[in-house]
């Protein structure tokens, strides 16, 4: 982590804004809410300080609407951006924008991402995913979200690119290695969160989990096959993971036993922030949700028309 990890304990007087790359299905929106409360006016609204960048899935970091959305906000206001881009969209940031992500296991990854797009008509991937099984899609290699998706996001490269190779996993490793300011993984939120406060200087928050799939019943697991064909499929995503997974527990050993006390008292923190928010059957941050849908809505009517 190249790049400077000095703690400031007021984020909205930070130097550096944030670019939170947000992968599908690895609980960005949960962190878009802590966000919002770390850095908005109304803790869990996002306000200007807060900017949710309107791009589908299968969007490009140069689409016009996003990159007008950007630049129609006050630069010198604007604390965290977040949004299923690359790390590519940074260029259209301030030059000092520090990047952070969330990483998830590869196979459960790719199963989630098919489920979620199965499920949400508005997403641009929906009509090929309905017409298509898994398995298909695999084989078939038309869906790139499903086809090492972690790698091209963190190499820059854009969803009509075509097929990824060894060049864009190097890529990929060496910006988690000299541009990322840290990465976090969605099995390892808490450690996660507490990794993003150590180098980021954001204060203690409360969170809880959003955009959960449905529990799937033992019917829906996948045949040893198909989870063989995932991996297959995202053979590059898969040392990527590896690699980052050795990067976060090294820095987690060089920062020592105060660490863990850290993410202890934050699930201390968690665990009764949750059960007072749901003692009076309140979501928190539910303008942050709100919100986030009102923006895919106009999206997705922006592209139809």
């Amino acid at each position: 982590m190249s790049r400077e990890s000095k703690s400031n304990h007021d984020p909205r007087s930070a130097t550096a804004p944030v670019l939170f790359v947000h992968i599908p299905k690895t609980a960005g929106t949960a962190l878009l809410a802590i966000a919002a409360a770390i850095y908005g006016r109304i803790p869990g609204a996002i306000g200007p300080e807060v900017f949710n960048i309107p791009l589908d899935w299968n969007g490009s970091d140069d689409d016009p609407d996003a990159v007008a959305a950007v630049r129609s906000r006050n630069a010198s206001s604007l604390r965290y951006s977040s949004g299923h881009c690359s790390i590519r969209f940074r260029d259209h940031l301030s030059p000092d924008t520090r990047v952070i992500t969330m990483l998830r296991d590869p196979v459960q990854r790719v199963r989630s991402a098919y489920a979620n797009l199965r499920r949400d008509s508005e997403n641009g991937y929906h009509e090929v995913a309905i017409r298509s099984t898994l398995e298909e899609l695999l084989e078939a290699r038309s869906l790139p979200e499903i086809d090492n998706g972690q790698v091209r996001r963190l190499a820059g490269i854009q969803p009509d690119a075509g097929p990824t190779d060894r060049s864009h996993l190097d890529l990929a490793i060496r910006n988690i290695d000299e541009e990322i300011t840290a990465v976090g993984f969605t099995e390892r939120f808490d450690e996660s969160f507490q990794l993003f406060r150590t180098e980021l200087g954001w204060p203690r928050r409360g969170y809880m989990p959003w955009n959960v799939a449905p529990t799937n019943d033992h019917r829906n697991q996948p045949s040893p096959e198909l989870i063989a064909l995932i991996a297959e499929r995202n053979a590059y995503d898969i040392e990527l993971y590896e690699h980052a997974t050795r990067r976060f527990d090294a820095r987690i050993a060089e920062l020592g036993p105060t660490f863990q006390a850290e993410v202890e008292r934050s699930r201390r923190f968690n665990s009764g922030w949750y059960r007072h928010w749901h003692r009076f059957g309140i979501v928190p941050f539910r303008f942050t949700k709100r919100k986030t849908a009102l923006i895919r809505r106009r999206l997705a009517s922006s592209k139809s028309n």
